[in-house]
């Protein structure tokens, strides 16, 4: 087994951190699981003084925007990892990993970056079809005073975090809200770009999946199809575990082509 690669560090101390359930598994199955990962995060930033920037709980991932406190990043993560995976898999009577390998960190080293990435990670929930606004999402720390998102909580408020300094970044709520509601224009890390993806059967495997899936004699046969039509197939054998670069070389599509015909997909 190849050693895993030292995590990069910065001098500002901030990353933005990606936790993903165990082949992208829920690991929150009900409010209860999403309150009980909350009071972990106000636990361990009372303990370890870190800053929580952004928080954003998803149904099989979590996005956090924060800077290391008297712990390192590393020893803070596994903390809170440990503590919420041991609840967890006694409350569902489960046992083993839950969360897919280590965490991922990436180091934001700018102002810009620092606000991109918590749009992104506010806009999550949009982006996924859960919210028509990231203010009406109830498990991020998003927006404070919205009684939408305070409603789904059922009335149960979000745990202390560090979003006003956020929020001074752009000067009052009016900057930050509008700042917050623009389309994404730089890109932002996400889970798979640090996981080198291995396609689950060979070249030869996935160009007889192709013909069975799309009913077509050869690659000349599947060119002649609509669009639509290639993105059903290609969306099909990416929910089989071929790669976009596979998909790619089988297909012909570029893999820029391939990528756009999956975004939005979940695969």
């Amino acid at each position: 087994m190849l050693p895993r690669a030292a995590r990069k560090q910065c001098e500002s101390g901030v990353y933005h951190v990606i936790l993903r359930g165990v082949n992208k598994q829920i690991i929150f199955e009900e409010k209860e699981d999403f309150f009980y990962f909350e009071g972990i995060l106000k636990r361990y930033r009372e303990e370890d003084d870190f800053r929580l920037f952004s928080v954003c709980l998803m149904d099989n991932h979590v996005h956090l925007l924060m800077r290391e406190g008297t712990q390192k990043l590393s020893m803070t993560m596994k903390k809170i990892e440990n503590t919420y995976v041991y609840w967890y898999n006694r409350k569902y009577d489960r046992a083993g990993h839950l969360f897919q390998n280590r965490f991922i960190s990436e180091p934001v080293l700018s102002d810009r970056q620092f606000m991109a990435t918590a749009r992104y990670i506010f806009n999550n929930p949009v982006k996924a079809g859960l919210v028509a606004k990231a203010e009406e999402y109830p498990w991020s720390n998003y927006s404070l005073k919205s009684k939408t998102a305070l409603e789904k909580r059922g009335g149960r408020k979000m745990i202390k975090t560090d979003i006003h300094e956020v929020i001074e970044m752009f000067g009052d709520d009016r900057e930050y809200s509008t700042f917050m509601s623009l389309n994404q224009d730089e890109k932002v890390a996400e889970y798979d770009d640090f996981v080198p993806q291995r396609p689950v059967f060979d070249d030869e495997t996935c160009i007889e999946r192709l013909r069975l899936i799309s009913a077509c004699k050869n690659i000349s046969d599947f060119n002649e199809m609509s669009m639509d039509k290639k993105q059903d197939c290609v969306i099909k054998l990416k929910r089989e575990g071929a790669t976009i670069r596979q998909l790619s070389r089988v297909t012909g599509l570029s893999k820029s082509m391939v990528g756009r015909m999956c975004v939005g997909t979940g695969v």
